[in-house]
């Protein structure tokens, strides 16, 4: 993101200008990160991220954990999600998520879908900390979001890397 001042990184968005200043985070902290989006065939968009906690998440959205068996990742008091919002891009309608204390994030989303065809199978990555090898991790998601389908992990991959190769999977 660019702050007013210009500089790139993971903080709030400020637009620029003295009249008025506008910060703006998920769960009114800054413990949240967005890394990619997608949009669905159903018109809906997936959002990828990693979070602190899931308390910025209204209790009425569904909630669904997913393994993180197979990655090798210790990513102390974090959480990888993907949240799946309402055309609007203002509601969300689920959170699939691993377990606290697994993966860091979810850094990419890609699909394996047609311009105009229905969303196929979903590829997401991610980091991994404290592995006994440095690193990123892919996998391959049995579920697409769309009509509700139930989402898992259908498998998983990890791959060694360090310094830039692991930030751009």
């Amino acid at each position: 993101t660019t702050g007013g001042s210009g500089t790139t990184g993971g903080g709030p968005i400020t637009p620029p200008g003295a009249e008025e200043t506008v910060v703006t985070y998920a769960g009114g902290a800054g413990a949240e990160r967005f890394r990619a989006a997608i949009a669905l065939s159903d018109g809906t968009f997936l959002l990828a991220g990693g979070a602190e906690d899931l308390d910025w998440i209204p209790a009425n959205v569904p909630r669904e954990e997913i393994p993180a068996a197979g990655i090798d990742s210790k990513s102390t008091g974090k959480i990888g999600f993907l949240a799946q919002l309402g055309a609007d891009l203002k509601t969300i309608q689920r959170v699939v998520h691993f377990p606290k204390g697994t993966v860091t994030d979810v850094n990419r989303i890609r699909t394996t879908s047609l311009p105009g065809q229905p969303t196929a199978t979903i590829y997401v990555s991610g980091s991994r900390d404290n592995a006994a090898t440095d690193g990123y991790y892919l996998a391959r998601l049995d579920g697409n979001f769309l009509k509700g389908s139930k989402v898992g992990v259908a498998w998983t991959h990890n791959v060694s890397a360090q310094n830039g190769y692991k930030s751009i999977q």
